[in-house]
């Protein structure tokens, strides 16, 4: 008989026949095991914790420096941001830069993001886009961050800018739920007194339009002596709620200004005077586009062609769109503005902005319109979200 030691495992041989020493303790060494490998489970949790505790702690200070920075200065640049925290600085020295300002509150930035998509989807590889945001009322941190996600989605030639909205409601002095609902449009003025390093911008609606083409054409066009320029609006000048009625009445939905002029005439101030004289006469429907309208003389404004602010009613047989405003494209009041509808019709085929204005298509107007804004929607990130909030819309 002879023994053979095997890690830890005796043998016994007896004519050719092996007996196993129940010696050898198999549950023990089960407990050992699995006792190594709940230390290297451990290990791997403590690392990983760990790492998501770093990763968060920057996040956190990134978004900490970001909201000190809007808090001090009242407007954050989400590529100033990176540049101070990351060091990294775009060279933008080989692009068009253009400067779009739209101002809204938190409830809006669903819609507003639709806009921004198309504009962002519409620009060519040549063009920067500034995007001057004026945040009103409940406007948040993390709301600007998911704007600023957009360009990393659609196109990084683009710098999103946010500004505190609230110097709005103080110089205009808003109290009722009434003003404060629009103060939206009231905070559209602000754009002429905290953007700077620019002598022109283009200031839009927030929510109504989709960008069709690269702006940039309409950023360069000839401002001459005019505080601003925009398309004529069909519609308003037939409404009897305006304080007084003028022939070539300009839409709010898309102005292109002289930025540079309206500094040197202080225009904002002179707005927020000229509102307040005339506050009280229950006369202002639309205060941004009645305040231009009605104390800048009519010399000082210029026109632009339709297809800048084509007004979501070229092709309104065909897209089925119900409403009683569609008459007053041949009321006769109306008829000095869009008397021919050729003439839309022929805008239409260069389109740069299509303004839904009325026929607000989130609302469920217009089958072939409706699709257009749904695939802009779909750029964005939020569908889901978007149609949450805007069922009539998906």
């Amino acid at each position: 008989m002879s023994k053979l030691l095997f890690n830890s495992i005796e043998i016994q041989t007896d004519s050719n026949k092996f007996k196993i020493n129940k010696d050898f303790n198999i549950k023990n060494r089960f407990f050992e095991l699995k006792k190594i490998y709940f230390y290297k489970f451990a290990v791997l949790i403590i690392f990983f914790v760990y790492i998501k505790y770093n990763i968060l702690k920057e996040y956190n200070l990134y978004d900490k420096i970001g909201k000190k920075m809007y808090s001090t200065y009242g407007y954050l640049s989400f590529n100033k941001l990176d540049e101070i925290y990351y060091g990294m600085k775009i060279d933008d020295s080989k692009f068009n830069h253009i400067h779009i300002s739209m101002a809204f509150n938190k409830n809006y930035y669903l819609l507003s993001s639709v806009t921004i998509a198309s504009l962002l989807e519409n620009s060519s590889n040549t063009t920067f886009i500034h995007i001057h945001i004026i945040s009103v009322e409940n406007f948040v941190y993390s709301t600007m961050k998911k704007l600023n996600s957009l360009k990393y989605k659609i196109n990084n030639n683009s710098e999103f800018i946010f500004y505190n909205g609230k110097e709005a409601e103080i110089d205009f002095g808003l109290q009722t739920k009434k003003e404060l609902r629009g103060l939206g449009e009231y905070a559209r003025l602000l754009s002429l007194k905290l953007i700077n390093k620019t002598d022109r911008i283009i200031v839009i609606d927030s929510a109504d339009l989709i960008i069709k083409a690269d702006l940039l054409e309409l950023y360069k066009y000839p401002l001459d002596n005019f505080i601003f320029r925009g398309t004529i609006d069909p519609f308003t000048p037939c409404c009897d709620c305006f304080f007084f009625h003028k022939k070539n009445f300009i839409n709010g939905g898309v102005i292109l200004f002289n930025l540079k002029l309206c500094k040197e005439k202080n225009l904002y101030q002179k707005a927020v005077k000229f509102y307040n004289k005339f506050r009280n006469t229950g006369k202002f429907c639309t205060p941004y586009q009645d305040i231009l309208n009605h104390f800048i003389p009519a010399k000082l404004m210029g026109f632009l062609p339709l297809r800048f602010n084509m007004q979501g009613y070229a092709d309104i047989k065909e897209n089925n769109i119900s409403n009683s405003n569609y008459n007053l494209l041949y009321n006769r009041k109306c008829s000095v503005f869009y008397n021919k509808v050729s003439t839309i019709q022929k805008e239409e085929k260069k389109l740069v902005i299509r303004h839904y204005n009325k026929f607000k298509v989130y609302e469920g107007n217009g089958d072939k319109l409706k699709e257009e804004w749904k695939y802009y929607a779909n750029k964005t990130g939020f569908y889901k979200e978007i149609c949450k909030n805007y069922p009539k819309a998906c």
